[in-house]
């Protein structure tokens, strides 16, 4: 491991363990999403895959968000007389 490696992944330790940014409340889930993200990518750099292994976390996420998007969109049932969102 490289010495540029070894600090990269004491860095991104340093964010996840929440020593450099607290966060409370509602926002700890979008911490711990941003940091398992994060954390992805800092191995698969550290193993030596270069772009592929940033890209791939990134592209995993974002097919996530957009599938939460249009699942929410299309299922998810509201109180009242709204019925279904988006859907006839």
């Amino acid at each position: 491991m490289t010495p540029a490696t070894r600090q990269l992944l004491l860095i991104m330790w340093e964010i996840m363990s929440g020593g450099m940014l607290p966060v409370w409340g509602g926002a700890d889930l979008f911490e711990s999403y941003v940091g398992s993200i994060i954390a992805a990518i800092a191995l698969a750099v550290a193993l030596g895959y270069g772009r592929n292994g940033i890209v791939l976390p990134m592209l995993i996420a974002a097919a996530g968000i957009i599938a939460s998007i249009i699942g929410g969109a299309f299922f998810v049932r509201t109180g009242g007389n709204w019925g279904m969102l988006l859907v006839p």
